[in-house]
């Protein structure tokens, strides 16, 4: 029973850290599905596949926007100057 437990411990983080079958270092989303999966805000399927090209459900989204930590300090505020003209626009202000 100790060396099944002694094996499970020392495999245990190159598991943890393994990407998916299906994305390559060279896909061009690697970077961004790994951050998502190390943050634990993404697991990928029981068959250790994560389907980048597949759709995600509402269900998906709603985990992935919730568990992200969003880094308030980096959201690019420019594009409002050109929603709030078109606002102004619209509502004829």
């Amino acid at each position: 029973m100790l060396k099944v437990l002694a094996i499970f411990i020392f495999l245990l983080p190159i598991s943890a850290s393994a990407s998916f079958s299906d994305v390559s270092p060279s896909h061009e989303n690697y970077d961004a599905i790994m951050h998502v999966k190390d943050k634990g805000i993404v697991k990928g399927y029981a068959d250790g596949t994560y389907g980048p090209g597949n759709n995600i459900n509402r269900a998906e989204f709603t985990k992935i926007v919730t568990l992200y930590k969003w880094d308030q300090g980096t959201i690019d505020a420019c594009g409002a100057k050109y929603f709030l003209g078109m606002l102004i626009k619209v509502l004829g202000i």
